[in-house]
């Protein structure tokens, strides 16, 4: 399963399966996590989700290994707006919660 919004999340499953040695066959579309957890805790299919996915009853989330695939995320400001306190506030809330191997491409 992929996110149905765009094709970012089937090209990254479909490296992460060419790296294992194997072709996905990719079922299903859904533009919610939460759907996509429904979908796996129903036995239609798996699916990679952000290490921030909370544990669920119905799903194994299954870390990847440290040198597993990696999506950049951005915070996006207008032009001359990144130091403002919200703007400021709000990113440095979002990379407290990053994980350590991702630390390095926070700035």
């Amino acid at each position: 399963m992929v996110n149905s919004r765009g094709d970012d999340d089937g090209e990254l499953v479909e490296r992460v399966c060419a790296a294992a040695g194997v072709r996905p066959d990719i079922a299903h579309k859904v533009d919610s996590l939460e759907l996509i957890l429904e979908f796996v805790a129903a036995g239609l299919g798996i699916a990679l989700v952000p290490a921030s996915v909370p544990a669920r009853e119905g799903v194994n989330l299954v870390p990847m290994s440290t040198d597993g695939p990696l999506r950049r995320t951005y915070a996006v400001t207008r032009p001359g707006r990144r130091d403002r306190p919200a703007s400021a506030l709000v990113t440095q809330r979002v990379a407290a919660h990053a994980p350590p191997r991702y630390s390095r491409l926070i700035r």
